[in-house]
């Protein structure tokens, strides 16, 4: 009998530099306001644990201006590219910030769909769950370090449980995106 994996799933890590993921960090601290603003009229959490500009992102250039066309030249070694990105900042600021078990698939139909995280700070892990029940793996935590990023379909439910949280902000930058093929 042979052993034949069908049906895996794809994840992509990769880091970017620290000093570029300080000065984003610094980017969304400055522009912290506004986040808290778009947070504070679009969610139920109170900012002080938690808030986000989902709704109703506000740019961080240096995302864009750096990280996206990194991540598209990376991609491209898989013969794929990004589009249609869309990303917010998600601040976990206090001892109730969390994001409960969920996925970005409902956002989209018919697509190549998948989510990415860039994280900012060292704190916290992201629990990532299997849909296929007959998967030997059920489950993988990705450990927040600063710079790195993973991308993962977006079908997978995933959540950050506020009981890791240890005193101090864990600041992500998530986004979503279709895959596409691409020439090189």
């Amino acid at each position: 009998m042979l052993e034949k994996p069908v049906f895996p799933t794809m994840f992509y890590e990769t880091k970017i530099d620290g000093n570029l993921a300080f000065a984003i960090l610094e980017e969304i601290k400055d522009k912290q306001n506004q986040i808290d603003t778009v947070s504070e009229a679009t969610q139920i959490i109170p900012v002080s644990d938690y808030s986000t500009d989902f709704v109703h992102s506000i740019r961080i250039d240096s995302f864009w201006d750096c990280v996206v066309p990194g991540l598209q030249l990376e991609l491209s070694q898989f013969k794929l590219k990004m589009e249609n990105i869309h990303s917010w900042v998600s601040c976990y600021t206090g001892p109730y910030g969390h994001h409960p078990l969920h996925n970005h698939h409902d956002r989209f139909t018919g697509k190549v769909l998948y989510s990415g995280i860039l994280y900012l700070t060292r704190v916290g892990v992201t629990d990532f769950f299997n849909v296929d029940p007959t998967s030997q793996h059920t489950q993988y935590q990705h450990a927040a370090d600063i710079g790195s990023i993973v991308l993962f379909p977006s079908i997978i439910p995933h959540q950050y449980n506020s009981s890791q949280f240890d005193g101090n902000a864990r600041y992500t930058l998530p986004f979503n995106c279709e895959l596409v093929p691409c020439e090189n």
